[in-house]
């Protein structure tokens, strides 16, 4: 596919999201003409990105990052003042720090 195709795809796509849905075939009609290739083509993009369903759009973390920031100080999880090595958690044994980073530690439970 040429650059040039490719630009007029995309501008029909984009003109095409401008329009309302119902309107969307209409539309298509007088743009595309008979070009059914270029209609096509138009079409698989529009039905990709209603399938999408402002997936891009939306930031993944949003709405864990807004829980976070609406969480009140009480809420907060609590980080442990002492070791956590030595603790018996069911009939775990929690005996070393298995790794840490960035966002906290891990440890290696055993039996």
């Amino acid at each position: 596919m040429t650059a040039e195709r490719w630009r007029q795809i995309e501008e029909l796509f984009h003109s095409a999201l401008d329009c309302a849905p119902d309107a969307r075939a209409d539309f298509l009609d007088q743009a595309c003409m008979a070009d059914a290739e270029l209609r096509r083509r138009v079409e698989a993009l529009l039905t990709a990105h209603d399938a999408a369903d402002g997936f891009i759009e939306d930031a993944p973390m949003a709405g864990l990052l807004s829980a976070v920031a609406n969480q009140s100080a009480e809420d907060a999880p609590r980080v442990p003042a002492r070791s956590l090595i030595g603790l018996q958690v069911g009939h775990y044994e929690i005996q070393s720090l298995l790794g840490a980073g960035g966002m906290g530690k891990s440890i290696l439970p055993t039996t």
